[in-house]
C-alpha cells in the first residue's frame, strides 16, 4: 500500500528540512541515521557564507565508520563549498603539487605525504640509511655490529579512539629483507612509536591460517605486529 506523500515533516531536534518522516524506501533505522547525520546547525555562530552540517550527539555512528567522531573525517564538521572555499582549496592543491614536484626532484620518490612516507622520520630517529626509490624488497639499510640489515618500513596513522583491527600495509615476503619496522603516527602525522618485527616472527605469523588479508596480502593487524615485535623507539618503554 502506498503512503501519502503529503504527510507532514517531523519537527524538533531530529528534524531535517526537506526530509519527510514517511514514506521512506530505506528501513526506519537507516533513515534515522541519515537524518541524524544530516542535522543542520542553525546556530548564530554560523557564518553568512557557510552552512555547517553536524551529526546529532558526539557519538553518532554511521554504517562502515569505526573511529572516534571527534577525530574521524567522517564525523568532523563539514562546510558547504562556497566560492571563497573553492578558491582556497585550489590554492592549497596548487601549493601541494609544487611541493610534490620538488620532493620528487630531490628524492626520486613520487609522494611527499607525511601520512604515507614515514621513512624520513625513521631515518632521523634510528639513524638508518634510506635506499633509493623503487628499491625492491626493502626501504632502508642498517649497519649494526658489523652486519648489514635490510629493513622494510611500514607506517600507520592511528586516530584517537580508533577501533581495534587496524592493519599494517602489505609485507612483501618474496624479496630479501631482515626485519620490518612499523612506525605509528598520531593524528598530526608525528611518529609516536617504532616497532621492529624480525623476519622469522613475521613469516610465522603471516602463515597462520584463517585470514585472507594475512595469508594472501601479507597484512598483519597492528596489535598482532606489536605483540610479536620489539619496541625500538622510544627506548625505556615496554
Amino acid at each position: 500500500m502506498r503512503h501519502d506523500m503529503a504527510r507532514p515533516f517531523p519537527t524538533g531536534r531530529s528534524a531535517v528540512e526537506g526530509v519527510p518522516s514517511r514514506p521512506c524506501t530505506l528501513s526506519d533505522n537507516v533513515a534515522r541515521r541519515l537524518t541524524a547525520s544530516l542535522q543542520l546547525d542553525h546556530s548564530s555562530e554560523r557564518s553568512e557564507e557557510t552552512e555547517i552540517w553536524k551529526p546529532l550527539g558526539s557519538w553518532t555512528r554511521l554504517p562502515g565508520r569505526s573511529c572516534n567522531p571527534r577525530y574521524s573525517q567522517s564525523f568532523t564538521t563539514y562546510y558547504k563549498p562556497s566560492g571563497m572555499n573553492q578558491t582556497r582549496i585550489m590554492e592549497i592543491l596548487h601549493a601541494a603539487k609544487k611541493l610534490a614536484q620538488e620532493y620528487r626532484t630531490l628524492t626520486g620518490k613520487p609522494s611527499a605525504s607525511p601520512a604515507r612516507s614515514p621513512n624520513n622520520d625513521v631515518a632521523r630517529i634510528l639513524g638508518i640509511e634510506l635506499t633509493p626509490a623503487r628499491q625492491a624488497g626493502y626501504d632502508a639499510v642498517e649497519h649494526q655490529d658489523g652486519k648489514t640489515r635490510y629493513l622494510q618500513i611500514k607506517g600507520r596513522c592511528l586516530l584517537p579512539g580508533c577501533k581495534p583491527g587496524q592493519r599494517v600495509g602489505s609485507i612483501d615476503i618474496t624479496k630479501e629483507w631482515d626485519a620490518v619496522l612499523l612506525v605509528l603516527l598520531d593524528e598530526n602525522f608525528e611518529a609516536t612509536e617504532i616497532y621492529e618485527g624480525q623476519l622469522a616472527d613475521v613469516l610465522r605469523e603471516l602463515a597462520v591460517p584463517g585470514s585472507k588479508a594475512r595469508n594472501e596480502r601479507g597484512a598483519l593487524a597492528v596489535s598482532k605486529f606489536k605483540y610479536i615485535a620489539k619496541l625500538r623507539w622510544p627506548q625505556g618503554r615496554s
